[in-house]
């Protein structure tokens, strides 16, 4: 797993980080797989060279950040991780752990005392995404886990995108192949003359970038990037380039997101065209049907029941009024 050879022959390295070898750390509840794990534990450790801060946005109680400050610990550099969460409780977060927090209750306190043996060179904020604000210090590695739509993914961009060092830093997006969080993958696309990727994490949804140009965000501009405006052919044709260079089982979670997309254009047919011809792996149909029951449903009705998990009748007309909702907030916006 030698870094050098990756940067010389450029291509990406795709691994479960089996070989990374992890100091007895705290067992912290989270999303963040094992594998994940190990490669944050893996870049903090190793692959930094010290030319930026490290921002993590998305830290819930520090399953991912204690992961990192341990890699930074074990580099022997001085590097400092920064944490941006809303550390607001969430009514499923008791689903996860079980504290005595109720809903909109700040959980930052639980989370320094989990990430406790680090305070040294751990810094957090609490924070929404819309009011992030940066200092302008240079960053070698930024971690985004919160975002999940456009609007938050570009704001992040927005803030910390200039500060990332050309030619050193790296971006990881933890929920990259996520699907039902597609954008985040599309607005990797948008900057593609100045991303290269860089890592693929095998059981995970965490894909890594190499920055290798300078993130002018002057002449970027992030916010127009209307990609539910785009028309069929460039939506098939970024989602192409998209899915490339990704092995299979990394492919498989994000490929429905195609489907997702063309249906947020308009082009219902092809969007349904698409679902229909995902090879619907193992990992697919339940990650499909497992969704049936969340509020992804209610925007995409005729996608699952393509997929061959139809709705309750309450699903159905739940996502009747959200769909006349959004219309009318749209007429109303644009008037």
């Amino acid at each position: 797993m030698s870094g050098d050879s990756l940067e010389a022959d450029a291509r990406p390295l795709m691994s479960d980080f089996a070989e990374v070898s992890l100091p007895e750390l705290p067992t912290l509840p989270g999303m963040t797989s094992e594998a994940e794990c190990r490669y944050l534990f893996w870049m903090g450790s190793s692959k930094l060279r010290g030319t930026g801060d490290v921002v993590e946005v998305g830290s819930w109680l520090g399953r991912s950040s204690i992961h990192i400050a341990a890699g930074l610990a074990a580099s022997g550099k001085q590097t400092h991780l920064h944490c941006f969460d809303g550390f607001s409780w969430a009514s499923g977060d008791s689903n996860v752990i079980d504290l005595p927090l109720k809903k909109g209750d700040s959980f930052e306190q639980y989370f320094l005392e989990n990430v406790s043996a680090f305070a040294d060179r751990i810094t957090s904020q609490r924070t929404k995404i819309k009011d992030i604000r940066w200092s302008g210090k240079p960053i070698e590695f930024l971690f985004l886990d919160a975002p999940k739509k456009q609007s938050d993914m570009t704001r992040c961009l927005e803030v910390f995108g200039s500060s990332l060092v050309p030619g050193s830093a790296t971006l990881a997006i933890q929920d990259y192949l996520y699907f039902p969080a597609y954008s985040l993958a599309v607005c990797c696309h948008q900057l593609a003359d100045h991303l290269s990727l860089k890592q693929v994490v095998l059981g995970g949804s965490t894909v890594a970038f190499h920055v290798t140009g300078p993130l002018d965000f002057e002449k970027i501009k992030p916010d127009d990037w209307d990609i539910r405006t785009w028309s069929v052919a460039k939506v098939q044709a970024v989602w192409d380039e998209i899915l490339a260079p990704l092995p299979g089982k990394s492919r498989e979670r994000l490929e429905p997101g195609r489907a997702l997309h063309l249906y947020d254009v308009g082009a219902k047919q092809e969007a349904l065209d698409a679902i229909r011809a995902l090879p619907m792996s193992e990992f697919q149909r339940h990650k499909i049907k497992r969704l049936t029951s969340s509020h992804y449903y209610l925007s995409y009705p005729e996608l699952f029941t393509a997929a061959g998990f139809p709705g309750t009748a309450r699903q159905n007309l739940l996502s009747i009024v959200k769909r006349l909702r959004d219309r009318i907030l749209r007429l109303t916006t644009a008037g």
